[in-house]
């Protein structure tokens, strides 16, 4: 650094040379911001030359040079090829005026041009009013990898072309205004599954608005995505918002599209790796000092403002959705979003929203009424777990209302219905939380095949409100059992806490109960209802089935009563009747064929050593 300054005339000069700022010194500061990544070459080279004069014309110039920038990376996300980036400015300062001539710069990787930027602009420090123009110039795949390596996993950016020019203008004591295109094109992206496009995409941004009297007049703001077969993919946005107040802003702005495919833009950052199964191991309640800590109170810096949205068609991979009309009202903390109204795959949804997010942990008024929602495109385009494994459709109807979202909160102020059935279903359970409930009960019917049976249908009802969750009916059926359940859950402390004591009702294909002796069901009842021996104990948060193998005994000794036959078989039915709490009379075919008007004989715990085969 060298320079000199006229104290009298107000006047100096200064220079600054960098040479070889490189990897040794820079290392130590890099390491935090790189993680696994490592800084393996670098040159920094940097001049600038300046001179002020009070009096006069005051300018700057200045070069900076980075040159054999290279980050290794045991991912292999980044290039392996040098980055070198340069960087050039112009600028004078004149009777208060600040003039920025050229401020230039360009990236290279290796021989390859990266892109360049050029930027104009002057400020007037009296009038506090300014011009600025931009113009960027295809930055393409040769400088981005090390910024969206992160971003894109396991895929690899091919090529894109980015160029934009914006002119914007500010006065603060009259209008402001900008206009800005930006354009993305050529964009493609090789993924190792060789799933996506091989035909690159592109984007568009189009933006026009100004500013007066701190009145903002969003005239157009325009996305436009590379058009599908499915849709056009333009979505505009325009609206009026006044800002003169900035913790009470107001205005109205409207949402419009005709149609939107989101699907190939969706698939270029999805990284299914990144989806894990369900663990296998039950989860556990949250711990009770953050689940019963209210969430704060939200107040927006908005105050009667008005979001009006309404799409066409939007498509995301299987799912399809139509006429999206809403109508979103946001005064402080105060939120209402009536209608919503949309199709997903032609089901109809209608639903709103009242909520008071400006007390601490809430208020809400919530209603939805879904009619025959089909599960298998939401589940194939969101879950890989569940892919190709649930189908039918979901009917919903539901009403809450409450305010809180911790234990004690919703055992004062939670109420309402929810009602909720799947028709028509094909939905393999694979989630740890009912494995845990089913493997038990198949076990101890050994009948461990049942548990990997899909469900094709599922209903439930419950009631909501004076401190308890009402199950006033919950049927999951399948071609291989009915589990059925109704009963009351306390509300604890810790919502995931809250304790289980349903008892489940199983019933059983025919062909499969004909090993248990159950009396009263009709010859041609498909299924067959086994005496209740299985509880869902535990908790929301962890939930257990348990078994009473007493009464199992008993169901297996009704059955085996009726094959053995004579006194012994008698005896044994009797148990099993004991056990099960069946009426044990006629519980076995020889009983009945003997003598049909027999009374049932008293069994003691004494007549069970007649059975025992005596030493001859």
């Amino acid at each position: 650094i060298s320079g000199n300054y006229d104290l009298d005339k107000q006047a100096g000069q200064i220079a600054l040379k960098l040479t070889d700022l490189n990897e040794h010194t820079l290392t130590s500061f890099a390491a935090p911001a790189l993680g696994e990544m490592k800084l393996a070459s670098v040159s920094i080279n940097a001049t600038t030359t300046a001179r002020y004069d009070a009096k006069g014309e005051s300018a700057i110039k200045g070069e900076l040079q980075v040159v054999n920038l290279l980050i290794t990376d045991p991912k292999k996300q980044l290039p392996e090829t040098p980055l070198t980036a340069s960087v050039k400015l112009d600028g004078a300062m004149r009777k208060g005026v600040v003039d920025v001539r050229q401020f230039v710069g360009n990236v290279r990787l290796g021989e390859l041009p990266g892109g360049s930027f050029d930027v104009a602009a002057n400020y007037d420090l009296t009038n506090h009013a300014a011009q600025v123009t931009l113009k960027l110039t295809d930055l393409n795949q040769n400088a981005l990898p090390p910024f969206l390596g992160p971003a894109l996993g396991d895929k690899t950016l091919t090529s894109v072309s980015i160029n934009a020019s914006a002119n914007a203008s500010y006065d603060a004591k009259g209008a402001s205004s900008v206009k800005a295109d930006l354009q993305i094109a050529n964009l493609l992206v090789n993924d190792p599954a060789g799933k996506l496009p091989k035909t690159p995409l592109a984007a568009g941004v189009q933006l026009d608005g100004s500013l007066a009297k701190q009145l903002l007049d969003l005239r157009q703001f325009q996305l436009t995505l590379t058009p599908t077969d499915r849709a056009k993919n333009v979505l505009q946005l325009a609206g009026k918002i006044d800002l003169a107040k900035t913790n009470a802003i107001t205005g109205s702005v409207k949402l419009t599209a005709e149609s939107l495919d989101l699907t190939p833009y969706y698939d270029l950052f999805d990284d299914p790796s990144q989806k894990k199964s369900p663990a296998k191991s039950p989860v556990a309640a949250q711990p009770e000092a953050i689940a019963n800590t209210e969430p704060e109170a939200v107040i927006f810096p908005l105050r009667q403002f008005t979001l009006d949205a309404s799409i066409g068609r939007l498509y995301l991979r299987d799912i399809a959705v139509a006429n999206f009309v809403t109508t979103a009202k946001i005064d402080g903390g105060r939120v209402i979003v009536k209608p919503l109204q949309f199709s997903i795959n032609g089901a109809p949804i209608n639903a709103s929203a009242d909520l008071n997010l400006g007390v601490a942990g809430y208020q809400y008024d919530v209603a939805l009424k879904a009619d025959k929602v089909p599960v298998e495109p939401i589940a194939n385009s969101f879950s890989p777990v569940y892919k190709g494994q649930a189908n039918g459709d979901v009917f919903a109807n539901l009403k809450i209302t409450g305010a809180g979202v911790t234990g004690e909160s919703l055992r004062k102020n939670l109420n309402g219905q929810i009602a909720l059935s799947f028709t028509n279903a094909n939905i393999k359970l694979v989630g740890p939380k009912v494995k845990a409930i089913l493997t038990p009960i198949a076990l101890v019917l050994n009948i461990p095949e049942r548990r990997k049976s899909p469900l094709n249908y599922i209903s439930a009802a419950l009631g909501l409100g004076n401190g308890n969750i009402e199950v006033r009916r919950f049927i999951a059926h399948s071609d291989a059992f009915i589990g059925e359940s109704t009963g009351r859950i306390p509300i604890a402390e810790v919502l995931t806490n809250s304790p289980l004591h349903q008892p489940i009702e199983i019933s059983l294909p025919r062909s499969l109960a004909k090993k248990f002796t159950i009396t009263g069901v009709a010859p041609t009842a498909p299924y067959v209802k086994l005496p209740n021996f299985v509880k869902l104990e535990g908790t929301l948060g962890n939930p257990k089935a348990k078994t009473d193998k007493l009464v199992i005994s008993g169901m297996v000794a009704s059955g085996v009563a009726g094959a053995v036959g004579g006194k012994a078989g008698g005896i044994l039915g009797e148990v099993g009747g004991i056990l099960t709490g069946q009426p044990s009379g006629g519980n076995t075919q020889t009983n009945q064929t003997a003598n049909p008007n027999a009374k049932p004989s008293k069994v003691s715990p004494l007549d069970l050593l007649k059975l025992i085969p005596k030493k001859k």
